[in-house]
Order: structure tokens, then sequence, then C-alpha cells
């Protein structure tokens, strides 16, 4: 079934269906952002979704970050969750589709995220890239399978959800797994 595949690929055992990623994100709107909130993130999001319900989305991505793009700026973090407003730390793998972060940004931010009480809600949807750069360009993880990596990345956020229609290619479907 799929949360059996889900909990076995990913490693977490809850699994909720939804018919693409934008499911997903309603779902966690919903349920985790109330309206006049906001949410820490190193991509641009679902605007369409979050700014009629009063969500601003901050961006706390490093852009100065190289060959890691994707990372987040752990200071800025810092002081965007410092804000009650701030509800979650959504982040993407391969942001906006060029930017990936590194294994060690992803634990501190996971971490950063935990003290001040909030939940990593990650999108998988190009976890398969993002594991092959962290493969290829962080120390360290150069012998690690690909696997391997889409499972530590993955165990790494509290919350993943993932559109079928990216890495895996489907044709549509997607989940929501915690």
């Amino acid at each position: 079934t799929l949360a059996e595949v889900v909990s076995r690929v990913l490693g977490h055992a809850y699994v909720c269906p939804t018919h693409n990623s934008l499911g997903a994100v309603k779902l966690i709107v919903r349920a985790l952002t109330p309206p006049g909130s906001a949410v820490a993130s190193n991509a641009r999001g679902r605007v369409d979704i979050h700014a009629p319900r009063g969500i601003d989305i901050v961006d706390v991505r490093d852009h100065a970050a190289a060959p890691f793009s994707g990372n987040v700026d752990l200071a800025r973090l810092e002081a965007v969750l410092a804000d009650e407003r701030t509800a979650i730390v959504g982040m993407q793998c391969y942001a906006d589709g060029q930017h990936p972060f590194s294994l060690a940004n992803l634990a501190a931010v996971r971490a950063l995220a935990e003290r001040r009480g909030r939940r990593l809600v990650l999108d998988v949807s190009r976890v398969i890239e993002n594991a092959h750069f962290i493969q290829r360009h962080e120390a360290g993880q150069a012998t690690r399978t690909i696997a391997d990596l889409v499972k530590q990345i993955a165990k790494t956020a509290h919350i993943v959800l993932m559109d079928g229609a990216q890495d895996p290619k489907c044709n549509t479907g997607g989940f929501l797994a915690t």
C-alpha cells in the first residue's frame, strides 16, 4: 500500500493521500497556520493559498550560501521564530527548482524549530535531486546512497508532503506524512 511504501522509503508511519502537493498544503494551512500567522521558508511557497488567509511567507533562505543556496540563514530564522506569529518552518527540497540545502543545515533548522516549539514541514517533491546534490557536494556524504540520504532528509522533518508529479514522475497524486 501507499502507506507501507512511504513508511519504508521515507520513515514516516502516518500517511494521508492527497491529489497533489496543493492538497497537502491546504491541509497544513488549515491545521497549522491560522489566519494572521507567518511561515518561515526557504522558498517562495504557495502565496496563492497563504495570502488570502493573511499568512505571510517570510524568506529565511541564506542567499549567499554556496553551493547550498537553499540553506536557511539560522540567525535570521532565530529572529523570525522569536515572533509568536510564526506558526511553522516550511522548507522545500531543491527550493524553487534550483536551491538545494545541506543535510547539516536541515538538521540545524530542525533543532532550532524544536527549541522554539515549532514544526518543520518539508516539501520532499524534489528530494532525489537534493539528495544527489548532498551526495556530490556535502563533506562526509559521498559514500551514502541516495536512498539513505532521502530517508535521512525526510526523517529530519516533522511533516513531509510530496507532489508525485515531481521526482516520482507520476501523472498525479501526492501525500502528507508524519
